[in-house]
């Protein structure tokens, strides 16, 4: 298994063992509903899409050694995740443990510091999709977590399970990308890291060229 793609599970399977252990499993299984009533493989395919865009023009412009799909949500309906290149991005992809909820449930944000920007707007991603089904939902599950002790530890988890379900879709579609376009191979292109950053949040690493 990827292990960005290792990573994701490992964060979500331990969210849904800390669900069951609070007793508020039935959330954790609402939202797991909402998600796989999404069309998966139409977001999968706009996912790909946008990570070839990223690969053709990194290609075009090896200025661009990283990109980060960067989005904002705080709750309300958003728009895709985009891509932004920068000329310098430090990390070695190891984890932060800065992610938020329970701090003994493993993360997968990453210790990073992007250099100046190269380009911006030149992709984007469909996240989204599930973010906005999520903001549907979101006021009936206040409502029945509003008197539980664990109400904002569990709020916030369950924005995660939305990001993480986005995080999985993406290891696999950049992944499909790359290996569609010879990316690996193709001496044009420079990219070394590509990352997902919600607002205010640090990166989470989905692919690398770099061993």
């Amino acid at each position: 298994m990827d292990r960005f793609l290792k990573r994701v599970v490992h964060r979500e399977d331990a969210i849904k063992a800390w669900f069951g252990a609070k007793d508020i499993g039935a959330i954790h299984s609402a939202i797991q509903s909402l998600l796989v009533a999404l069309p998966e493989d139409e977001i999968f395919e706009g996912f790909v899409s946008g990570f070839s865009r990223m690969f053709e023009y990194c290609g075009n412009n090896p200025s661009v050694i990283a990109v980060d799909f960067s989005w904002y949500y705080a709750g309300r309906p958003t728009g895709e995740a985009l891509a932004y290149g920068y000329e310098e991005f430090k990390t070695k992809g190891t984890l932060s443990k800065t992610d938020l909820g329970p701090k003994d449930i493993p993360g997968v944000e990453i210790k990073s510091e992007p250099g100046d920007m190269a380009a911006e707007y030149f992709a984007a991603i469909p996240v989204h999709r599930a973010l906005n089904e999520w903001t549907k939902l979101k006021p009936e599950i206040d409502k029945l977590l509003a008197d539980n002790e664990n109400y904002g530890d569990a709020i916030l988890l369950l924005d995660e399970i939305v990001n993480l379900w986005n995080y999985r879709i993406a290891v696999n579609a950049v992944t499909h990308a790359a290996q569609s376009l010879g990316v690996a191979s193709s001496a044009r292109q420079r990219l070394a890291w590509v990352v997902m950053t919600p607002h205010e949040r640090n990166s989470v690493a989905i692919f690398t060229l770099k061993q």
